[in-house]
């Protein structure tokens, strides 16, 4: 049985999955198991996936289901596995070629449950770089959220670029939120509240491919699934109840993902009443969970512009949230 097995969900990416594919099949690193979900792609992507599963018929399995998400596909995944690690990759990303074997040894030696690297952000087409995202600020080389509750905010919402124990997911009963978009939020935060040992291999081996069609960025009235991710997290949390261990952590994941992601992808939107509708609807969904937000410890080491701008949200004044629009931070 291989020790790891590599998650690529794949829906139409005929223009991508070769590259990425050939990442993981060009790894240093070889006691691996590559699982192929095909989400019911319409394009060229099945028959390239087949293609590689002939020629690699003993390390490639693949999984055909009707188009249900990706949610659905990495879910599916997980289930197919039969290795006691397991890694995603999207099918428009790749990575470095000795990402498995870092991983893998950094977990083996250090027995975590959850091992992080860092992500660089291409641009399509060039490859061209524009950013390096640093996942969790650790403060030692082992940790978990109840040492550093600060890498409930710290670690990057993102499925991929993280090795993971299994059990994690099947033990604790987690899976990928069903039809929702952003569900990566949804799931890596409850994934945390049961790690007993978190790693780093600090280290850029992911590579995120930024692309202004994919669907993360699209914008309409399905940027509230972010609402309903975060509602998911803190009723795990109380489920859990470790709730209150880590409430100002739950809160400022409200502020973030809400006041500072979501009303900057709002901003893109061009109809001016919807953009509104969103903004309030935002606003109102963090004042119903966590209506004394502004009190939340995090925010007083925020740069004087961003608290400005929470100022304004607090004292209602959403008409000049617009020109304040260049403040807030893009991210994916």
């Amino acid at each position: 049985m291989p020790n790891l097995s590599v998650i690529i969900p794949i829906y139409n990416a005929e223009n991508y999955i070769d590259e990425s594919i050939k990442s993981v099949l060009e790894q240093t690193y070889k006691d691996f198991e590559l699982i192929l979900v095909d989400d019911g792609s319409t394009d060229g992507s099945s028959k390239i996936i087949q293609n590689y599963q002939e020629e690699n018929p003993e390390q490639i399995k693949i999984i055909t289901q009707a188009n249900r998400g990706v949610s659905a596909a990495r879910n599916k995944g997980i289930n197919s596995s039969n290795c006691p690690y397991i890694l995603f990759l999207d099918a428009d990303d790749y990575i470095q070629e000795d990402m498995l074997e870092l991983m893998i040894k950094e977990a083996e030696e250090t027995e975590a449950d959850l091992v992080l690297c860092n992500m660089r952000v291409v641009k399509d087409g060039s490859g061209d770089l524009i950013n390096i995202l640093f996942s969790g600020e650790m403060k030692n080389s082992i940790e978990s959220a109840y040492d550093n509750k600060g890498l409930i905010n710290t670690i990057l919402p993102s499925a991929c670029g993280k090795l993971y124990r299994k059990t994690l997911f099947t033990e604790n009963h987690i899976t990928f939120p069903l039809g929702l978009k952003i569900e990566d939020l949804g799931t890596i935060p409850r994934l945390l509240c049961h790690c007993k040992k978190i790693a780093k291999v600090n280290r850029v081996l992911y590579n995120y491919r930024y692309r202004k069609s994919s669907l993360a960025r699209t914008y309409d009235y399905k940027i509230l699934d972010v609402v309903k991710n975060l509602k998911t997290v803190k009723e795990y949390y109380i489920e859990q109840k470790v709730d209150k261990i880590f409430h100002q952590q739950l809160e400022y994941l409200y502020i973030d993902h809400l006041l500072f992601r979501s009303i900057s992808r709002i901003s893109h939107i061009k109809d001016p009443g919807m953009r509104d509708e969103l903004i309030e609807s935002v606003i109102q969904a963090i004042n119903d969970e966590y209506p004394n937000w502004m009190l939340n410890k995090k925010i007083k080491k925020l740069p004087l512009k961003k608290r400005t701008y929470l100022k304004l949200i607090e004292k209602g004044q959403v008409s000049k949230l617009a020109t304040m629009k260049t403040h807030l931070k893009k991210r994916r």
